[in-house]
């Protein structure tokens, strides 16, 4: 019988480890070193969300950061981006998308994660209005299609895409947590960290993230520095896309949320 496990990939609370059902691995374990999926570059900044969390191994014991020590691939840096608004950042993303595919990259390899099933309605629904085909995971056969993904970080576990852009992520997890939190919270804000480690770690080539709901932490400006440009396409002078363009996308993902607005309140911030 073959085990494998990845304690750090752990994003829903209570579970067993192996030693606490009864079966003892000690002294049998291999830590698996070397990833392949990821680039050295994406592996790193993922691996600077969770420095310092601790979860559990396959044998109960604690742990602690990225085994990961081999990462022969290598490629661009990851983008971590800021904005003032949302219908801005839902249309740089939008116009990162187009770059992509204007570069080459086929849109069924880009995947757009999100922490909730409402952002991922929100992200489907401008792509749509911005002329692209796109499929809810929830929907996703597996079967090879042209269609940008959209779901969930909870849905996307497991899979894999060639570039993900990660949407309307909390900023706050980006930085330490404040002094002051009780024990319950804390451990949540682990989980959401653990979460997006996960949301990161599907990326093969290339890894967006933006932040939608305000300026980031400056301290998650300093803190990831060394492992990507920070950005603030948010404003003017930072958007590589035509001013014209830009306005138009913003104005088509503002009237997208607009209609998310008037789902039902317990649609809000539904998860998986």
């Amino acid at each position: 019988m073959f085990f494998i496990g990845d304690g750090q990939q752990t994003i829903y609370p209570g579970g067993y480890s192996l030693s606490e059902a009864g079966i003892s691995v000690a002294g049998r374990g291999v830590v698996l070193s070397t990833t392949y999926r990821n680039t050295r570059e994406i592996a790193q900044f993922a691996a600077a969300i969770v420095e310092g969390d601790e979860f559990v191994d396959l044998e109960g014991g604690p742990g602690r950061a990225d085994a990961a020590l081999d990462v022969p691939r290598t490629g661009p840096s990851p983008e971590l981006a800021s904005f003032d608004s949302v219908a801005l950042h839902d249309a740089a993303l939008v116009s990162h998308v187009r770059t992509l595919v204007a570069s080459g990259v086929d849109p069924g390899d880009i995947g757009v994660l999100t922490a909730t099933n409402r952002d991922a309605l929100a992200m489907l629904a401008a792509l749509r209005a911005a002329g692209f085909d796109a499929i809810e995971l929830e929907s996703y056969s597996g079967i090879a299609a042209p269609l940008v993904k959209v779901g969930t970080i909870k849905r996307a576990k497991g899979l894999e895409f060639k570039q993900v852009l990660l949407a309307r992520v909390d900023g706050s997890l980006l930085s330490p947590a404040d002094s002051g939190l009780d024990e319950g919270a804390l451990e949540r804000r682990e989980i959401e960290r653990r979460e997006l480690y996960v949301g990161m770690t599907r990326a093969r080539d290339g890894l967006w993230v933006g932040c939608g709901h305000g300026e980031l932490p400056e301290r998650s400006h300093h803190s990831l520095s060394n492992v990507s440009p920070f950005k603030r396409p948010g404003h003017s002078k930072h958007s590589t896309a035509p001013r014209g363009a830009s306005l138009l996308e913003a104005r088509r993902a503002g009237n997208a949320q607009e209609r998310l607005d008037r789902l039902p309140e317990d649609a809000d911030d539904q998860r998986d």
